[in-house]
């Protein structure tokens, strides 16, 4: 496998296999990455819905090896069907796209270079291959940062002013009390040479100045993320009202990505349907099914408004006739 096929591999695994993701603390970027990660998969899960799946292949394990990896490959082993993570290879075809698909899967000791379209299927996340995890991986960073953030300015709130010591005694007695702030104690100063030492400065206002600023990006990141997966999430940057002609543009721009993941697998799901004499179907399901169709009722009301307006007339013709029966 290539190192770029590798790192799909171990992002597949630590996600697939329970225990894997570590559980820190809030400042555990590596953990809260993993978490934000895991929770939005279980959202996507609910994505589509399949029926007539083969029991040996599980919408479950089909869905995460499309988000993650970016495709699947349907494949008979034993004589049954799997769906198979694996790496494409082969000689490019006159398009420089792949034309093998290499298992191996030691569960079923199956081994094999299957020729694509014709021993095997590859089912695609969507048209680039790109699978959700590079998206995933933006935005799950992003607000774990600014979770650290949170917790920063929080801890920082309870302080009126900032310490700056000038020797190192000082600047350790110092430590100390910022340190006992920090696990939520009351902080004591032991002696006076730690008044004398130290100078103060305000941070009180700054941090309340800026907490809500976190507070508005990290609701615009969720919004974002839910937006380009086609969920409409409510955030309005503008601070006001939208009109009715912004809430439709918005609906329209929800959709494209998940409509190319849906118009994938059910291109995907058809090739094995002849390949495999199998009867598999796929469509949106849950909060994606609600936007599609109200996007398709907001374009049935566009297109009966234009069909019930009248034609606009520039008055000429009825001008001209009163002018003659005026004269």
């Amino acid at each position: 496998m290539s190192r770029k096929d590798v790192q799909r591999y171990n992002d597949f695994l630590s996600l697939l296999l329970p225990g894997l993701g570590s559980r820190g603390s809030v400042t555990d970027k590596v953990a809260r990455r993993y978490d934000y990660t895991a929770y939005m998969l279980s959202r996507t899960q609910q994505m589509f819905v399949y029926s007539g799946l083969p029991e040996t292949i599980p919408a479950r394990e089909l869905e995460l090896l499309l988000q993650v990896n970016g495709y699947a490959g349907i494949a008979e082993a034993a004589g049954k069907l799997y769906a198979f993570f694996g790496g494409l290879g082969g000689v490019p075809d006159e398009y420089y796209r792949p034309t093998e698909f290499i298992v191996n899967n030691p569960a079923l000791n199956f081994n094999a270079n299957l020729k694509i379209d014709d021993d095997c299927v590859i089912i695609r996340n969507d048209d680039m291959y790109a699978g959700l995890m590079p998206m995933y991986s933006k935005y799950a960073e992003l607000l774990a940062e600014n979770d650290i953030t949170f917790r920063t300015a929080s801890i920082n709130g309870r302080l009126a002013s900032v310490f700056s010591a000038g020797d190192s005694r000082t600047a350790e007695a110092a430590k100390k009390y910022l340190a006992d702030i920090e696990d939520g104690k009351l902080g004591v100063i032991a002696e006076s040479a730690f008044l004398d030492g130290v100078r103060v400065q305000p941070a009180g206002e700054r941090v309340r100045g800026t907490i809500i600023d976190w507070i508005e990006y990290h609701q615009y990141l969720k919004a974002s993320w839910f937006n380009d997966l086609g969920v409409e999430a409510n955030y309005n940057m503008k601070r006001e009202a939208l009109n009715s002609n912004e809430v439709k543009l918005n609906v329209k721009a929800l959709l494209p990505l998940a409509e190319n993941m849906l118009n994938c697998r059910r291109e995907g799901v058809e090739k094995v349907n002849v390949m495999f004499g199998t009867d598999i179907s796929v469509d949106f399901a849950s909060v994606w099914e609600d936007t599609q169709e109200e996007l398709e009722k907001t374009n049935q009301t566009t297109d009966e408004q234009q069909d019930n307006t009248p034609e606009a007339t520039d008055g000429s013709e009825g001008n001209e006739n009163e002018n003659s029966e005026t004269n």
